[in-house]
């Protein structure tokens, strides 16, 4: 009988060796939550700021709060010594002696002379620590520095809190370049780890992981209840999807030969023949394997296509467990998709009314308007998370003025027509959602089980064949590369909890 456990949520190691097998680690420009993680930063430099300030306003007055500056070396001491090699740590603590330091702050002179001696020789040991490339460029900052705080010590007289500011002002400075020391080591390190993680190291780890977490493969029964959920209604579709899949290998040879296209609006007529995208290829450069048709990685696969192909929007509690590191990954694949239906549908409403209003629109006006609506529109979804409705029907109507001159007035027309006819082809139980989504889902599919190679990309081509939509060809792949990635990593970390499972 399963039973609800209280998460044990991931570290930052084994979020940082997830990263470095899907071979994202050092990729800040990531999608997915690119937004959560702006609003994040924003909140972190207000954090620190509003502390530097709590930190200053403790140094003022009469009888000023030593016990934040106290603090604050204390973590210098501790960062320098944490770096340094096992001959320089008794120097380091002999020299930023915190016992002597509260002593003497509560003599003013003595006090801010020991502070300044702390922070030159903090800056001193940090120049040691650093790249020799960067020695000479960190020392003049440092002589910088220091020289403005000879300058406060000069009139320590007039202001006696001057010298204890500037030198934590001194203090904030060695803090950030102790950091960005830091990330550079950790960088290094995990630059020598990466072969070892990348290998089977890292998938050792985060199996290892897994268990201490959901326990072990036996008791999958007991903690794994949304993957075995989730593989009881994967089950369902998986002959299905595997069979249509199957099929369409059979056409290959002959895919510029593709099923007819979609026919929409009441004019009910049907669409130019298509050409081919011009789109330069975009993505990986990595050859992702094709699924191997075994029962394991079917599953995986079409289970992965079937969580992101949902309208409704992913959520961390109801990812499975085997894909909760990954379920940011998974919703930026879900956003794609569903932006791919978005771009698809609004560029097949367009021409369908641009011909509706002009029967001897040439195809070359139409393609234009067709390509200044996907350019600007795939732009537009790619540079902005909240693009609203009535942003993508304002390009819609822009860019179909490139099909010829028009009125205000036949604009305007346009406009209630085009708005009229795309909000209703994107309801749910409309036709031509059911047969955009389903080409866009046979897409995604042909790239997941296929490969990204010529065969997936090919199967995707005539997929979107049917909707004009071959210029969504490049962004369906890299967005299906990440699913392949996902489900490979998966079936290494999780495929003796699979095995028990099915």
């Amino acid at each position: 009988m399963s039973r609800t456990v209280p998460e044990q949520l991931p570290t930052e190691n084994e979020q940082m060796v997830n990263e470095i097998l899907h071979g994202s680690f050092s990729d800040s420009s990531d999608d997915v939550g690119k937004v959560e993680g702006d609003f994040k930063a924003q909140v972190r430099e207000t954090m620190e700021k509003t502390f530097w300030d709590v930190v200053v306003d403790s140094m003022k007055g009469d009888t000023p709060d030593y016990s934040y500056l106290v603090n604050l070396v204390k973590e210098v001491r501790d960062a320098l010594h944490q770096m340094a090699s096992k001959g320089w740590k008794e120097e380091i603590t002999n020299n930023i002696n915190l016992e002597i330091l509260s002593q003497v702050l509560e003599s003013s002179t003595q006090g801010t002379q020991y502070l300044g001696q702390i922070l030159q020789y903090s800056l001193g040991m940090l120049r040691k620590l650093s790249s020799p490339a960067k020695e000479e460029e960190m020392k003049i900052s440092h002589d910088k520095l220091l020289n403005e705080l000879i300058g406060h010590s000069d009139s320590h007289d007039r202001d006696p809190n001057a010298f204890v500011i500037a030198v934590i002002k001194g203090l904030r400075f060695t803090m950030e370049e102790l950091k960005a020391l830091q990330s550079e080591v950790s960088r290094a390190r995990i630059q020598l780890l990466k072969p070892i993680i990348k290998g089977y190291g890292g998938v050792e780890y985060l199996q290892k992981a897994f268990a201490d977490r959901y326990v072990s493969r036996s008791n999958a029964l007991v903690f794994l209840t949304s993957t075995i959920q989730w593989i009881s209604t994967s089950k369902d579709m998986v002959e299905e999807e595997w069979n249509e899949y199957v099929s369409s290998l059979q056409i290959l040879p002959a895919s510029d030969n593709v099923q007819p296209l979609v026919t929409t609006l009441r004019a009910g007529r049907g669409t130019p023949d298509q050409q081919q995208s011009t789109v330069p290829v975009a993505g990986s450069t990595e050859i992702l394997p094709e699924c191997s048709g075994e029962t394991l990685d079917r599953l995986v696969r079409i289970g992965l296509l079937q969580l992101i192909s949902r309208m409704e929007g992913m959520e961390r509690k109801s990812v499975p467990e085997t894909f909760k590191l990954n379920w940011l990954r998974l919703r930026g694949v879900q956003s794609q998709f569903q932006q791919v239906i978005v771009i698809a549908t609004s560029m097949l409403v367009q021409r369908q009314v641009l011909m509706s209003e002009d029967s001897k629109a040439t195809p070359s006006e139409l393609e234009n308007s067709t390509l200044e609506l996907f350019n600007t529109l795939a732009e537009l979804l790619d540079s902005f998370s909240d693009v609203g409705m009535d942003q993508i029907i304002e390009v819609m109507v822009r860019s179909s003025t490139s099909a010829g001159p028009c009125s205000d007035e036949m604009v305007e027309n346009r406009k209630q027509i085009l708005s009229r006819v795309f909000l209703k082809s994107l309801q749910t139980d409309d036709t031509v959602f059911r047969k955009v989504s389903r080409s866009v889902h046979c897409a995604f599919r042909a790239v997941t089980l296929g490969g990204n190679g010529m065969k997936g990309r090919k199967l995707a081509e005539a997929a979107l064949g049917r909707i004009r939509a071959t210029k969504l060809t490049d962004r369906v792949v890299k967005a299906a590369e990440v699913l392949i990635k996902v489900a490979t990593i998966s079936e290494q970390v999780h495929g003796p909890w699979y095995s028990h499972l099915l």
